[in-house]
Order: structure tokens, then sequence, then C-alpha cells
């Protein structure tokens, strides 16, 4: 690492390649952010499950699957049961038993948001 105070925003990038061959997992964040070990496990665990999907999807004829509201794989509803739109639309986020194809499942990726807490005093 050499000094550079015009690129101090990027010198992580170099501390992180001299030392990727050492660590199997990294995590970058500003000081006032606090990262716990739960957080890291829920990363890991989540990114467990879309593999996991990943494979069942693989497996199954059509390369889709159909996450249930525990995040595993399950078997797609009747269609005569399924839920139908609220407003309307033939697709959309109140129809949730939608098959998730291969192609959708290699795009996910687990992460975190950062939520600003603004004091009311």
């Amino acid at each position: 690492v050499t000094n550079g105070d015009h690129a101090l925003s990027r010198q992580h990038r170099f501390v992180l390649r001299d030392k990727l061959q050492y660590y199997d997992f990294f995590v970058g964040f500003e000081d006032d952010m606090r990262i716990s070990a739960e957080h890291v496990l829920e990363f890991l665990e989540l990114s467990n499950d879309i593999y996991q999907l990943y494979g069942e999807a693989l497996s199954s004829s059509d390369w889709q699957v159909v996450v249930g509201s525990d995040g595993k794989a399950v078997q797609p509803p009747p269609l005569v049961h399924r839920h139908k739109s609220n407003d309307g639309a033939s697709v959309g986020n109140d129809i949730i038993h939608d098959p998730i194809g291969v192609e959708h499942i290699k795009r996910l990726f687990p992460g975190l948001l950062r939520v600003e807490v603004l004091d009311r005093k």
C-alpha cells in the first residue's frame, strides 16, 4: 500500500488483493456502522439457501423452482387455487407462487442495507 491522499477511498482494494488468499470472508463498512457476527452468519446462511435453490432448480425438468415462505423450495400450488391479482395485473408483487428460474436465481445475492437512525430529541 502506498500513500495517496487523493485515493484514500480506494486503498481498501489493494489491501483486499494482498490478503485475499488468507481469508474466506471480507466485510467492509464505515467506522460508524455496527456489523455483528449475527449479520455475517445471516449472510452466509442466506447465501447457502440461494445456492440450494439454484441446485433444486437445475435438477427440475423446467429449470424452475417455487420458493415457500421459509425460503425453501416447495411444490407449486394447483393453478385453480392460485391467488388472483389485487390490481388486475397478470404478474406482480401480490402473486407470490410464481416459479423462479435458474437465470434469475443466479442473479440473487444477499446484502445488508444501511439504515440511519435520526435522533428526535
